[in-house]
């Protein structure tokens, strides 16, 4: 994943994929689905938008501690972070 240290002008908007990273805590903002996931190298929010066709239990909160395997867009918050929107539910595999 290493999206922790990501160059902006590299990254920004790039497709992405993380595989095997660890969910380390979920919420929900504004309806849409925040898992917050680690592969060791740091942490990044995986955001799931119910824009993309994420509703309802597509990952319920015992998801805590599963393995995640994600593709996405990937985009910085602008605090030196970044945040990584999948496109849809088959983006996102919880293992």
């Amino acid at each position: 994943m290493y999206a922790q240290g990501a160059r902006p002008c590299l990254l920004d908007a790039a497709l992405v994929q993380i595989v095997g990273a660890t969910v380390q805590d979920t919420a929900t903002l504004a309806g849409n689905r925040r898992l917050t996931v680690t592969d060791g190298s740091g942490a990044l929010v995986v955001q799931l938008d119910t824009i993309a066709g994420f509703r309802g239990a597509v990952l319920a909160s015992d998801t805590l501690r599963a393995k995640l395997d994600a593709t996405g867009v990937l985009v910085p918050t602008g605090a030196g972070a970044w945040i990584l929107l999948p496109r849809a539910p088959a983006d996102v595999v919880v293992k």
